[in-house]
């Protein structure tokens, strides 16, 4: 069983000040709903997400069983109606993770990070259904950045979800795309691409 180093899993005094002054400026409540079974690492998704729950009181944790094990351990961030938002990370999402996973719920709990009319037109004019899956490690210091920018297309747009995964917990995905270096996207089940792309660069995929 794949077991998650407690050295990732630090928040540390700096974060959290960081995060309580991100915190401070969500515009809506966010429920953090977390997929579990009784494996080692949904008890540590759940301490890490009471830990980070406890420095905002726009924060709470909603807990439900599962026993997909090609998508548990999750965390799906939703509105306060309890209504999914279409922002997920499946495993733990520490490491260079966590800034970006902290980002996807302040986008997500309101008008978020700020961007050109431009480019929120942009993102607001997607009308087909797009599933973005990004495979991940928790060691890979370009992942955020897509991370961050698909997280933003689907905040702003019900027909965009975007699903993180840490490569590390769940190798068949890994196997699956032939997956030999990260971050890795995949749009809806199409051919994977690899390399860090920012907002600018995954809007030109999905809109041109």
């Amino acid at each position: 069983m794949f077991m998650y180093r407690k050295d990732i899993m630090n928040i540390t005094e700096e974060k959290r000040k960081h995060f309580k002054q991100l915190f401070e400026m969500m515009e809506e409540p966010v429920i953090l709903r977390l997929l579990l079974d009784d494996c080692m690492e949904s008890k540590q998704l759940l301490d890490y997400m009471i830990e980070l729950s406890g420095l905002s009181h726009m924060l709470t944790i909603e807990t439900k069983a599962s026993k997909d094990r090609e998508q548990i351990p999750a965390v799906y961030l939703c509105n306060y109606k309890g209504e999914w938002k279409g922002l997920s990370f499946h495993g733990i999402p520490a490491g260079y993770e966590l800034t970006a996973f902290v980002m996807g719920i302040y986008n997500a709990s309101g008008k978020g990070q700020e961007i050109s009319d431009e480019t929120r037109y942009k993102i607001k004019s997607i009308k087909k259904k797009l599933h973005i899956k990004v495979m991940v490690t928790l060691s890979c210091v370009s992942c955020p950045e897509l991370v961050t920018a698909v997280q933003k297309i689907a905040a702003l747009n019900k027909n965009v979800e975007a699903e993180i995964y840490d490569v590390a917990h769940f190798p068949a995905l890994r196997e699956k795309y032939k997956i030999k270096r990260v971050p890795c996207m995949v749009i809806n089940e199409g051919k994977p691409m690899f390399g860090c792309k920012n907002l600018s660069e995954v809007l030109k995929i999905v809109v041109d």
